[in-house]
């Protein structure tokens, strides 16, 4: 075998292992293999399935239960009432579906919803951070995912927006 030859084989091995490495480190779990954003994904249901039954209070204070929202008692109550008119607003309620997932770096995950009432959907977004526990922290530290943000609106440029972005990546 030449040296031109051994060359020629030698790049194309390298080159082909460079691609696979690529390949792999390229790829993220799915979300969905996720079991952090799986446990918040299931917090987040409760959530919407206790707005969903009217029971909008008790569904903001076990959402928010140990963050610093929580604390905020008037935006908390602003929240409720303005929650508590979905079904007046929208319409009943039908179901919900997930439609994104993200997690930003180790500590963020961002879910968002869509609400589906009988006359329009709503979309939900929330944000979770697991920042470092202390000592005063009442939650374990394997439970210390907080809410940082809640919201809903109908803004449906914003979700389209925000769901291609992801899918993108």
């Amino acid at each position: 075998m030449t040296w031109s030859r051994l060359v020629l084989i030698a790049a194309a091995l390298l080159a082909s292992l460079a691609v696979g490495t690529l390949a792999t480190t390229a790829q993220q779990p799915a979300a969905t293999d996720d079991a952090t954003i799986a446990a918040l994904d299931a917090r987040a249901g409760r959530f919407l399935e206790a707005v969903s039954i009217g029971d909008t209070e008790r569904a903001y204070l076990d959402l928010l239960a140990g963050g610093r929202l929580a604390q905020q008692k008037d935006a908390v109550a602003a929240l409720v009432e303005k929650t508590g008119q979905l079904r007046t607003q929208y319409g009943k309620y039908q179901s919900f579906e997930r439609v994104g997932a993200e997690r930003i770096g180790q500590d963020l995950v961002l879910l968002t919803y869509l609400y589906k009432s009988a006359d329009f959907p709503v979309v939900w977004k929330f944000a979770f951070y697991h920042g470092s526990a202390s000592a005063a922290d009442s939650l374990p530290k394997a439970d210390a995912w907080r809410v940082i943000s809640v919201r809903f609106d109908t803004d449906f440029d914003s979700l389209a927006h925000d769901v291609a972005a992801t899918s993108s990546r």
